[in-house]
């Protein structure tokens, strides 16, 4: 299981993320990945300028709202990350959620199909077009974020992988038998050999084991307010959970918050659930800046 970094950019401009990249590939770590937040960064672009100013580590985005631009220019994107990376970049692709999409004032086409849309879309630029586009020199990765069962099903036929979020090793577990299941049956590479199965892991690491614990619960409260996330909380054990009753269970189920013995032991957990990537996110704890919760997770968590 490889282990890698996870920004979720929380008061960072750009220059700060590039600088945090090049942090996280000194400590060792295998990649960088940026989180995209509706309105406030563009996580293809910044991988573009963060692969061009690192060397080895591996860029990604976990995830890129395909809702947000359209399928042609997100493929024209792609391509100059992976041109700035040299071919260290890989695309995941999300759709948010119904109720955030609809929000934005865009029409809700369904996870599944909006995924499949986008990634057509991006593997025809990068193949090129004559007297038009280029063909992109580098592979593209395109890895498929799923909270539904359903959707990590569709990941094993339509995509080079599956990323999850906030799920327990039960849940992982079970994502993983349907995203095998499906890309055994579309008969394509064995999974374990060739495509990425990655959980983007929330991280509250501080000595204050009740402090980190806090700032988990305020940071999955807003979780708790929509109703995919309800379900698959419930599917998996947790009927009952709502923004202001999220049990110690709950927290140790998916995210790791307390010191770093604590969170270590977490990362020997998921190590048993078959997963390829675990993209560690640091998270604030209490007053400090993200940037000082992600080096404590540097110092901490680095690959031996």
């Amino acid at each position: 299981m490889l282990l890698g970094i996870s920004s979720f950019g929380t008061g960072m401009g750009t220059a700060d993320t590039i600088a945090l990249a090049q942090r996280v590939e000194t400590a060792g770590f295998h990649r960088f990945m940026l989180v995209e937040r509706v309105h406030t960064n563009d996580s293809v672009a910044q991988c573009a300028a963060i692969g061009a100013a690192t060397e080895r580590i591996g860029v990604g985005t976990g995830i890129a709202n395909v809702y947000l631009r359209s399928p042609q220019m997100l493929g024209l994107a792609t391509a100059v990350a992976a041109e700035a990376s040299g071919g260290r970049f890989v695309l995941g692709l999300g759709p948010n959620n119904r109720a955030g999409v609809e929000r934005l004032g865009l029409t809700w086409r369904g996870a599944v199909p909006s995924l499949v849309e986008a990634t057509d879309a991006v593997h025809r630029v990068l193949a090129g077009t004559p007297g038009s586009i280029e063909p992109c020199r580098h592979p593209v990765p395109v890895v498929w974020a799923a909270v539904s069962l359903a959707t990590a099903e569709a990941a094993g036929a339509g995509a080079d992988g599956v990323m999850l979020y906030l799920a327990t090793t039960e849940r992982i577990a079970a994502a993983l038998a349907r995203f095998d299941g499906a890309a055994a049956d579309a008969g394509r590479a064995r999974p374990a050999d060739s495509l990425e199965r990655s959980l983007l892991l929330p991280t509250f690491l501080h000595s204050d084991a009740d402090a980190a614990r806090a700032a988990a619960r305020r940071f999955l409260s807003f979780y708790l307010t929509l109703p995919h996330y309800q379900t698959m909380f419930e599917a998996s054990g947790f009927a009952g959970a709502g923004p202001d009753n999220i049990s110690d269970d709950l927290l140790d189920a998916i995210v790791l918050a307390g010191p770093a013995d604590h969170c270590r032991d977490g990362l020997n957990r998921l190590a048993a659930t078959g997963l390829s990537h675990v993209d560690v996110a640091p998270l604030p704890v209490g007053d400090e800046t993200l940037d000082a919760a992600a080096e404590r997770v540097l110092e901490s968590l680095a690959p031996d």
